[in-house]
């Protein structure tokens, strides 16, 4: 069990000293369940299944160009109104 290899606990106590009883609280309402340690076989699916979902969610350029679109937008319609009000302010 994670929560019981003493390597484990002393970095969690180095960070907070009430970190175990935190993240393992006795009075657990819940149920918890935890790896200690997955075959390779079923390792390398998990791994598999994350790289996927990542690939499947990475942002496209698109949304880059986009974005890029709108700021440039945005700053000249600034810069447009200052450069207004600047010659309204001559007059």
């Amino acid at each position: 069990l994670v929560k019981e290899n003493e390597d484990y606990i002393a970095t969690m106590l180095d960070w907070n000293e009430n970190a175990m009883d935190i993240l393992y609280p006795e009075d657990t309402k819940f149920p918890t369940s935890y790896y200690e340690s997955l075959d390779p076989k079923t390792l390398s699916l998990q791994n598999s299944l994350w790289e996927t979902l990542k690939i499947e969610n990475a942002v496209e350029p698109w949304i880059y160009i986009s974005a890029g679109a709108i700021v440039g937008a945005l700053l000249l319609i600034f810069f447009c109104r200052y450069l207004l009000r600047r010659h309204r302010d001559r007059y």
